[in-house]
């Protein structure tokens, strides 16, 4: 793997463990904010190794449009509103019908992703 790629990758899972250790404390906000991260970061890894370079878009479905990923649309798409719902105090978090779900699911897909960035 190369070394922007696994860097790229090694930060999603460590933003994937915060979203896991506040998940435990009870922090939901913080947690879907971390793993909308985890789940940016990894796309960008494997789009740097697609591509050569990373798109500086926050929107998780329209990075996997681009890599032509369409296996986790609906992940990303249950993702995407946490990025601007926890970083912006006027903005309201979107409501989360099952937190534990969605954080098992975004360790699915970093796993998906660890296979394809060693092929």
């Amino acid at each position: 793997m190369d070394s922007d790629v696994e860097k790229w990758f090694e930060n999603a899972e460590d933003d994937f463990e915060v979203a896991e250790d506040n998940f435990s404390i009870g922090n939901q906000d913080v947690s879907m904010f971390f793993c909308h991260q985890a789940a940016e970061k990894a796309l960008k890894a494997f789009q740097i190794q697609k591509e050569g370079e990373k798109s500086l878009s926050h929107n998780l479905v329209s990075l996997a449009n681009q890599l032509d990923i369409s296996e986790h649309e609906e992940l990303l798409a249950e993702l995407n509103p946490f990025y601007v719902g926890f970083r912006y105090p006027d903005e309201e978090s979107p409501e989360v019908e099952n937190p534990e779900d969605i954080l098992k699911r975004t360790g699915e897909f970093l796993e998906w992703t660890r296979k394809k960035l060693k092929k």
